[in-house]
């Protein structure tokens, strides 16, 4: 018999579709995701001379993979606005003109104290520390400083591992002088050399009516006593807590560096959204208090439905839902069980997308559990 005759030549097709069938045979054998190959399959089929096979139904949204959302890197960036503002020449301090503060990091969960005193107070910080919460947040007005303070020696927590933030109350805001000294009595209570956040608790001073002229000379006059404070190294942050977007702006408006956060309720309820992308746009980091709504969104009928459609706590719910959105949260309790549950919830995966969309519509019969500045001027 003659020769056989040769093979027919691979198509130029064929030959520039062999390494990407190669690449999906390692895929399948590597059990990837049907997801990842599906948008390849017609060519396969091509190759192959039949249809791959399809990648499975979906039953429902997939959840999104669980984020590293650990904490956010802060800093008082100078403000550019008028000339001489911004320039590191008043005042003197430590960062001249051509360098600014270092950044510093902050932890995305922390123990709320707000109306704990006492034994209360250094229970829940030390609980909260075993737990593995660095970051304690207080109040001059809470008056549970020095409670802290005592906690945190008890715990054998070095210095650098915490994050410390406490606030100027309205009743100490009424001079430069007042809230520089404030600081420095801060120090003293929480017996340490320095804050790593100090913040403006409340856009307005005591004993004035809420309209009065008087409120942003105050906060004016407060911010500057705050700048001194950050440049002479008493407090390695400052910031700012419930000011609305027109409290902001005028701030901005003659500060030398900007607030690095705007502590302020967020939560399903009570969303927040325009003042949110304001900072946002300011490179203002916000931070949430009353993540469960003091409490009561945890009994909230709608919170409680959808927590139960995807198989979530109430708690679970409400602190992802601040995690989705890289939002630094501060829960509180004086139970040991609930300190800790609040850390696991946080931490653990991430919502379904529907979960947040249902979640992002509860803001429509909206609810504020706190103080509200909006009528501050």
């Amino acid at each position: 018999p003659g020769p056989r005759a040769a093979p027919p030549a691979p198509s130029a097709l064929a030959l520039l579709l062999a390494p990407l069938a190669l690449l999906v045979c390692v895929s399948r054998s590597l059990s990837l995701s049907p997801l990842r190959y599906a948008w390849c399959a017609p060519l396969l089929g091509c190759l192959r001379g039949v249809g791959a096979d399809p990648p499975p139904p979906m039953t429902e949204e997939p959840a999104a993979a669980a984020d590293d959302f650990a904490g956010v890197w802060l800093r008082n960036e100078r403000v550019e606005t008028k000339v001489g503002r911004g320039t590191g020449e008043e005042g003197g301090g430590r960062w001249g003109k051509d360098t600014k503060p270092p950044a510093v990091w902050m932890p995305a969960i922390g123990i709320g104290t707000f109306r704990m005193r006492g034994d209360a107070a250094k229970d829940a910080v030390k609980m909260a520390v075993a737990a593995g919460y660095r970051k304690i947040d207080s109040a001059s007005c809470y008056r549970n400083e020095a409670d802290i303070a005592s906690a945190l020696a008890e715990s054998k927590i070095s210095r650098e591992e915490l994050f410390i933030t406490s606030k100027v109350s309205p009743k100490e805001m009424v001079s430069f002088e007042s809230t520089y000294q404030a600081v420095c009595a801060m120090l003293k209570r929480l017996n340490t050399a320095y804050l790593d956040l100090c913040l403006l608790h409340w856009p307005a001073i005591t004993k004035h009516r809420l309209d009065s002229p008087l409120h942003a000379k105050a906060r004016q006059k407060s911010w500057e006593a705050l700048e001194r404070a950050l440049q002479e190294g008493k407090t390695k942050l400052i910031g700012v807590s419930n000011f609305e977007v027109s409290h902001l702006k005028q701030l901005l408006q003659s500060a030398k560096f900007r607030p690095c956060i705007n502590q302020i309720e967020i939560h399903p309820r009570f969303q927040q959204r325009k003042l949110r992308k304001f900072c946002s746009e300011n490179n203002i980091q916000v931070e949430a208090y009353a993540s469960l709504g003091e409490g009561k969104l945890l009994s909230d009928p709608d919170v409680l439905r959808i927590a139960k459609r995807w198989n979530l706590s109430a708690v679970d719910a409400l602190l992802r839902w601040a995690r989705h959105y890289r939002i630094p949260i501060l829960p509180k309790s004086t139970k040991g069980e609930r300190i800790k549950s609040n850390w696991d919830s946080f931490h653990g995966s991430s919502l379904n997308k529907k979960c947040i969309l249902e979640l992002d519509g509860l803001e429509a019969n909206g609810h504020k559990f706190a103080w509200d500045p909006r009528r501050v001027s």
